[in-house]
């Protein structure tokens, strides 16, 4: 049933079905992939410029910025390095993100800063 799992009510609305979870997935990977080729294409024009010689020595430093500024790093906190292992890796990323709530624990926690309680009202304390 759409909004509840188990005994608990869904307070998020309701959950996606698997249509919209197959949905998603291809709209992340389609969107992952267009990054990596924008990702590329942009690095590959400035080494190129800058190895050439278009480019001042300074406006690779900005250009290198700028890339950064947009894209971030591409595994936040960090390095495919040889021998790393996926779930390395992943370990590494998790923690430069800090720690991980769920949708439910931040719902329980903004209701208890309000002092929000199923069945009180809003005016309620």
């Amino acid at each position: 049933m759409a909004g509840k799992q188990g005994d608990k009510e869904d307070w998020f609305g309701d959950f996606l079905s698997p249509q919209e979870m197959r949905a998603w997935t291809q709209r992340e990977i389609a969107d992952a992939q267009k990054a990596l080729e924008l990702r590329t294409k942009e690095l590959t024009e400035l080494a190129r410029a800058y190895e050439s010689g278009e480019i001042t020595p300074e406006k690779a430093d900005e250009l290198h910025s700028r890339y950064y500024h947009r894209w971030g790093e591409a595994l936040p906190g960090s390095r495919a390095t040889q021998g790393k292992t996926d779930q390395q890796i992943l370990s590494e990323i998790d923690k430069a993100a800090g720690e991980f709530t769920t949708p439910g624990e931040d719902h329980r926690h903004l209701s208890r800063l309000t002092g929000r309680q199923r069945g009180r009202g809003e005016n309620s304390r």
